[in-house]
């Protein structure tokens, strides 16, 4: 009993260990996103999301962006072109609720900032949309409540991060 105990346990453990965690093998099979895009959850132009699991997306630091709810599905869209870093767009789906993040990595892979960039739920009350350049990411937040409202934020795509522009 012990030994069948123990080779479940060393089952369980060999496949939580080889969760996706190679973002270098992940990007092969990424999409290229182009730029300027407009991003918001209606507009579709992720033709072969990768779809990420618990492990990775805490083991890669995305647990700052929102912690992993199995009740959604998480995705990794593509990949967007950047000279000093990694670029990524992800997703959480639902289907009443769902939302996008630009992230920033450094060359090692590691989290060094992001922004959300387009939200949406099923009472639509606040929407985010952004347009992403190379450079510059333009962030629309539309609220429908009481007085509705537009705001938009600037923010550039530095080496060390997003800079928000004052306006």
């Amino acid at each position: 009993m012990i030994k069948f105990v123990i080779t479940i346990l060393f089952v369980c453990f060999s496949f939580a260990c080889s969760a996706q965690t190679d973002w270098d093998s992940l990007m092969v099979h990424l999409p290229i996103l182009e730029c300027p895009m407009k991003d918001t959850i209606d507009y579709i132009e992720y033709p072969s999301p990768i779809i990420l699991d618990a492990a990775t997306w805490a083991q890669n630091g995305l647990d700052s962006l929102e912690l992993y709810n199995f009740a959604f599905q998480y995705e990794l869209c593509g990949k967007m072109p950047n000279d000093y870093n990694h670029l990524l767009l992800f997703a959480r789906n639902y289907p009443e609720e769902s939302i996008h993040w630009l992230a920033l990595f450094d060359l090692n892979w590691e989290l060094m900032d992001w922004l959300q960039t387009a939200y949406d739920n099923s009472e639509g009350f606040w929407v985010v949309e952004s347009l992403i350049q190379c450079d510059t990411v333009y962030i629309t937040e539309t609220t429908s409540f009481d007085i509705p409202q537009d705001s938009t934020t600037i923010h550039l795509i530095t080496e060390n991060g997003f800079e928000q522009i004052k306006q």
